[in-house]
């Protein structure tokens, strides 16, 4: 499946319309320096600072202009202490096995592929680890 080409930029919609007019105008000037004169006219009349010449790029500042108020907002409100930035967890004891487990099996036996040591890994959670970390209740 093709997909559809993607909508011309304002720079070459006005250089296609402009060299269509001095076609018109200036019949007797080759193409290279009528497209000279269209780059000109882009100059001035064409581009303006910083314009956006899509609706991607439209949408991309506007995500970018949003991301810096939340960063100043979230950073005013952490300075009052009305709001704090999530600190990040502390790994489960499930994570903490695994890791320790898989470089058991990988020192143990280094051919093996990481697929291979993490399902050993896995299967000895579910023997030794899960008991050795499953709650405590009021009988045991």
């Amino acid at each position: 499946i093709r997909e559809a080409p993607p909508a011309p930029s304002r720079y070459n919609v006005f250089i296609k319309g402009k060299l269509e007019e001095l076609k018109r105008t200036h019949a007797d000037l080759d193409y290279k320096q009528r497209f000279k004169m269209a780059a000109e006219a882009w100059k001035t009349e064409g581009s303006t600072a910083n314009a956006p010449k899509t609706e991607v790029a439209i949408l991309k500042q506007q995500v970018t202009m949003q991301e810096e108020q939340i960063a100043q907002l979230s950073d005013a409100l952490e300075a009052k202490g009305l709001f704090c930035k999530p600190q990040p967890r502390a790994p489960a004891a499930y994570n903490d096995f695994i890791r320790n487990k898989m470089d058991e099996i990988k020192t143990a036996h280094p051919d093996l592929d990481h697929k291979e040591r993490f399902r050993m890994a896995a299967e000895a959670w579910r023997t030794e680890g899960s008991v050795a970390n499953a709650p405590k209740t009021e009988e045991g």
